[in-house]
């Protein structure tokens, strides 16, 4: 996926975040989307913010942000 595309993915989750701030599925996506351009801070950031909201996306994740 093109990095500015993802950019502007990030900015439109961040919007819808900011207008439902306790849907953790949106924080496990925008997670998803940074990893993807190297924000790993971020993205883990995001991922604990997503299973604080809901524990059950843990088995989701499988793995897919570890360091």
């Amino acid at each position: 996926m093109n990095e500015q595309l993802v950019e502007m993915a990030i900015m439109a989750l961040t919007q819808e975040i900011e207008n439902t701030p306790d849907n953790a599925l949106l924080y496990k996506e925008r997670g998803r989307l940074r990893m993807m351009i190297g924000l790993k801070k971020e993205a883990m950031e995001d991922v604990q913010k997503a299973l604080q909201l809901d524990p059950q996306l843990a088995g989701s994740l499988n793995g897919k942000y570890q360091n």
